[in-house]
């Protein structure tokens, strides 16, 4: 276990070597821009953060219909005594991206501080404990990850879904099929470190250090 654990790391290491080179270019995909006209607390304000905290993508799910807007969700969490949407990024069931929070606010996403502190929220609409987000969403996340991997230089070990550091949540963000029955982590895993490779430059440190990850991981299995 020692010895797999000391591999991982090393591939992560790797990874982040082979983003920083993507670094800025994955494009920012196309979004709406909500975070100035979503309803918020009168009186409330999410404390902010320096960029250089952010380590991890959260991914969650609302455990409701892929319809639900982001302007429904954000009145009801205000409802609830936030100070407003407590996701960074939204994506309904067609694929819709919305820009809820600036990236800076740390946000009431988990009920672990440390998550919250150096997390981005990623957020689908709809239930995942029986099926896994749709084909247009599962791109949309995948494209709204990558662009956020990039920027931050992060690896796509730093993707997780929220039941993975926040066990208490009662709905089991993201869903059921996040790790289980669909797995749909595994794919969207994927297909954001299929964007963030074409995004790369295809120079010959870029192979080299491509080829030493796929080494490392072919010693694990």
């Amino acid at each position: 276990m020692q010895q797999i654990n000391a591999l991982d790391a090393d591939i992560a290491r790797l990874e982040v070597e082979v983003n920083t080179l993507a670094a800025g270019a994955v494009p920012q995909p196309a979004m709406q821009d909500v975070r100035a006209s979503l309803p918020a607390a009168p009186t409330k304000r999410y404390p902010r953060r320096n960029l250089d905290t952010i380590r991890r993508v959260i991914v969650h799910h609302t455990a409701t219909k892929p319809d639900v807007t982001p302007q429904r969700v954000a009145e009801f969490q205000v409802g609830q005594g936030l100070p407003g949407i407590k996701y960074h990024f939204y994506i309904t069931g067609d694929g819709q991206i919305s820009w809820t929070q600036p990236v800076e606010a740390l946000t009431s996403q988990t009920s672990v501080e440390a998550v919250n502190a150096n997390g981005i929220a990623v957020c689908l609409a709809g239930d995942f404990n029986k099926v896994a987000p749709s084909a247009a969403q599962m791109e949309s996340a995948a494209q709204t990850i990558a662009w956020l991997l990039g920027t931050f230089n992060l690896a796509t070990a730093a993707i997780i879904g929220r039941s993975e550091v926040d066990p208490s949540d009662p709905s089991g963000s993201p869903g059921m099929q996040w790790l289980a029955g669909a797995k749909y982590k595994e794919p969207l895993v994927n297909r954001v470190q299929a964007i963030l490779d074409a995004a790369t430059p295809q120079d010959p440190v870029v192979v080299a250090l491509r080829q030493r990850i796929k080494e490392l991981e072919q010693r694990i299995t």
